[in-house]
């Protein structure tokens, strides 16, 4: 199978896994005719929330990447103890 199919394959998988919320879990260039070997991951959450979650409680903060650099990403945060 060619790489290109591959990664189409597994994309049209995960959207139809995750009724559309993930449609490019594997984007163009990712996967070569090379690879031996290749591991993904996605986690898609379906459920219901106790309590509702404030989105005014939602801050930026660092996400720090693998190459050491770091980016603003959203984060859910609650001052509340369960």
């Amino acid at each position: 199978m060619k790489a290109n199919e591959l990664s189409n394959e597994v994309n049209l998988w995960a959207e139809k896994k995750t009724s559309g919320l993930f449609k490019e879990l594997l984007p163009v260039g990712a996967v070569s005719n090379f690879m031996k070997l290749m591991f993904a991951n996605a986690i898609y959450f379906k459920g219901v929330w106790n309590e509702m979650f404030d989105t005014l409680d939602t801050k930026d903060y660092d996400f720090h990447l693998l190459n050491g650099s770091k980016v603003q990403a959203p984060f859910m945060t609650t001052k509340k103890n369960s």
